[in-house]
């Protein structure tokens, strides 16, 4: 997870070591309007408070897009499936 306006060489690792033969559930708290978000691995972690991202120097006012990565130091391909977004 990347917090805030850290840079992309400062990140939390939110779970290690996980089985790559293994599917689990991650789960992600958007509270947008308090700018921070709560992100864990269901069983394996317990929830990390992060400040959210910033955009043009501010907290974003609504979540619009959802979108997955794996970076170059990871093990590449990943698999997404059941993704529900549910808010108010």
């Amino acid at each position: 997870a990347r917090e805030g306006s850290n840079g992309w060489a400062a990140r939390t690792i939110v779970a290690r070591d996980l089985d790559l033969e293994k599917w689990y559930t991650v789960v992600v708290e958007a509270n947008v309007p308090e700018g921070f978000y709560a992100v864990h691995v269901d069983g394996v972690s317990e929830p990390l408070e992060l400040e959210s991202f910033f955009t043009k120097g501010r907290t974003p006012s609504k979540l619009t897009h959802l979108s997955f990565a794996t970076w170059n130091d990871g093990a590449g391909t990943f698999y997404v499936d059941n993704v529900s977004v549910q808010g108010n």
